[in-house]
């Protein structure tokens, strides 16, 4: 999970993983416990910091997957370049007031050898 900003109250009602118990906290910290809540067994890695050119692959290289619900373009596309040069599946969802969109984007699956393989 990387993320840079603290939860703050402005955000609530559409980061709904957080909530006022957690104002003030980092958001990787209070997602991560929400989730952890879920799914005990889950394994998150919080990363503290903004996703950049400069840290993308580094931070992208070891995740089997990437969900993007960045909030900005810079981002978006930083996310995007570094799955694209690491192989790496990229699921992106955004939303607008009442709709959301969710979209899966994989330009190098890596499938292992075997029957399966010869399908793609």
């Amino acid at each position: 999970m990387i993320d840079h900003d603290e939860v703050d109250r402005s955000n609530l009602h559409r980061q709904v993983i957080h909530s006022e118990a957690t104002l003030g906290q980092p958001k990787t910290a209070s997602a991560a416990a929400a989730m952890r809540g879920l799914h005990p067994e889950i394994v998150i890695h919080e990363h503290r910091e903004p996703l950049t050119a400069q840290n993308a692959l580094e931070l992208i290289g070891p995740a089997d997957a990437v969900v993007d619900g960045s909030d900005n373009f810079a981002t978006r596309y930083v996310a995007a370049d570094a799955c694209e040069i690491a192989g790496k599946p990229l699921i992106s969802g955004s939303i607008l007031r009442f709709q959301g969109q969710v979209s899966m984007f994989w330009s190098q699956p890596d499938f292992p050898d075997g029957p399966d393989a010869q399908r793609w």
